[in-house]
Parts: structure tokens; sequence; C-alpha cells
């Protein structure tokens, strides 16, 4: 069973969405902002991970099937909302609470034009990139800012950021290390990723 990509896929994703959750469960525990939006990232992060170990363990033919479909949209779904949550942090690290009124408004119509590329035009991995891409960047480069001017726990952002990027780097590429194939690998590293995010955002003053 080891030796199944498709299992070792599944099984480390199922791993990603049990780190995922629990750093939101931590967090809920704490008074500091953005409390909310990071649980909601975490969460969110969770809810794609664990939908996409389903969906690579029990779902061979992919979206050949009706059910492998559903669990499809599933993933890009969690996905998106994912992105959004990120941009949502973007926000509030430039600017505080007081812009976050804007994701309330566009937040919504990007999610629909995202699902709707996605069942009606491509639903193929590149577009959740596509997607989720521009927001991890957009977040990125404010935690970068923000640890230039030696704000406390932004550093570890960026880093955690920095290595969610490699994450997806390795996930495009074709790389295999001791029957990880790019799939499994990027969970590995993104793993790293979420810990180091989870610190950045502990140490992060409202």
């Amino acid at each position: 069973m080891l030796n199944n990509p498709d299992f070792l896929v599944g099984l480390t994703d199922l791993l990603l969405s049990i780190e995922a959750c629990i750093f939101a469960v931590l967090y809920l525990r704490r008074s500091s902002a953005p409390r909310a939006l990071v649980v909601a990232f975490f969460f969110l992060l969770g809810a794609a991970s664990f939908s996409g170990a389903i969906f690579h363990v029990f779902f061979p033919l992919k979206v050949a099937t009706s059910g492998g479909w559903i669990v499809w949209l599933i993933v890009t779904a969690s996905t998106g909302l994912t992105a959004i949550a990120l941009w949502a942090l973007a926000i509030w690290g430039i600017s505080g609470k007081r812009s976050l009124y804007l994701v309330a408004y566009i937040g919504p119509v990007l999610f629909a034009a995202f699902m709707y590329w996605i069942v009606v035009i491509d639903y193929h991995y590149g577009t959740v990139i596509a997607f989720y891409a521009p927001a991890l960047v957009a977040f990125g480069g404010v935690a970068f800012y923000k640890a230039l001017q030696k704000k406390a726990g932004w550093g570890q952002l960026f880093l955690g950021v920095a290595l969610s990027a490699i994450a997806a780097l390795v996930q495009l590429s074709s790389l295999s290390v001791m029957g990880f194939d790019h799939n499994a690998l990027y969970h590995l590293l993104q793993a790293i990723a979420l810990f180091v995010l989870y610190r950045g955002f502990c140490q992060v003053r409202g």
C-alpha cells in the first residue's frame, strides 16, 4: 500500500489537514487579532487537504466519476476560500480592520467567478494555482514589508509564505523522492510551512 502513490498523497494530505485544524483550534483560544481570519485560514486549508485526501484515495478515476467530480469541487471551493482568507489577511496587514469590508463585497464576487471558471471552463489544477498564487504573493509582500519594519512575527510569516511557494513549485514539478511523488512532497513541505506560519501568527500583535 505504501508503494501506491495515490495512497501516500492521500495520507500526507490527511496529515496536513489534521495539522491545519489543530492550529486553527489552538489559535481560536487566543485573544490576539486577527483571530477570526487566522482561524478561517487554517480551517479552510484543513478542509481542502481533507477533501483532497478523499479525492486521491477513494476516487482513482478522479473527475471521470460523479463522486470524484463532487469531491473535486469541494477541494477547489475550499482552496478558493482559503485564497480569499489570504487576501483578507493581506488587507488586514496593510490597514487593519478598517478596510476588511472590502473582502465582504469583493470576496463573494471573486469566489463566484472562480467556481464558474472551474465548473464551466477549466477544472484543472492550474486554474486553482492561478487563483491562489496572487493571494499568496500579496500576503507574502505584506509580510516582507512588515518584516523590514521589524514588526514581531512578520518575518516568520514571510518565511512561511516562501516555504509555501517552494512547496508549490515542487508540486508543479515531476520530482520524486523515496516513493514520494511531487504531490506528497508538496504536502510534507507545506506542513513545515504551516508550522512556521502558525508561529508567526502567534507573535503578531493586533
